[in-house]
């Protein structure tokens, strides 16, 4: 059953990032699209259960969870930033300022795309699982009864 659940979860991970990339974009966080680009669904395999892992670029911790005020993020990425919006660089220093000041707000892009995934593939989930589960309890009961 596991190798059965691990291509479902799979699938599972490719529709959630589908749902995430949707988040993104509505909240107006795509400019290089390295961050979508980079979006990606690992299944592990631990114990007896099966996880689904979504992998990204680190800075997608930010678009979701937001910044606290009194850091200095790094420059280049600004700037990098900057060239992609049609900013001059030079002012990446001052958007870095105004981050240290005031911090990024948070988007939640990620439970926002949990919930979305959860109404809208819980029902396929089961129907998908359900078969499986219940092939391996009538397996567990018939070898017990032997």
């Amino acid at each position: 059953m596991k190798k059965e659940l691990q291509v479902l979860y799979k699938k599972y991970g490719k529709d959630f990032i589908k749902i995430l990339t949707n988040e993104l974009v509505i909240n107006k966080k795509k400019s290089s699209g390295k961050l979508i680009k980079s979006l990606k669904a690992d299944v592990k395999p631990i114990g007896e259960n099966v996880n689904i892992v979504i992998n990204s670029e680190k800075y997608l911790e930010y678009i979701d969870k937001g910044r606290a005020k009194g850091k200095f993020p790094p420059i280049a990425p600004i700037a990098k930033w900057c060239t992609i919006k049609g900013i001059p660089k030079s002012a990446a220093f001052a958007i870095a300022q105004n981050i240290y000041k005031f911090g990024i707000k948070p988007t939640n892009v990620i439970s926002k795309a949990l919930k979305k995934f959860t109404d809208t593939e819980t029902k396929k989930i089961e129907k998908d699982v359900a078969p499986l589960v219940e092939r391996e309890v009538v397996k567990m009961i018939t070898k017990n009864q032997k």
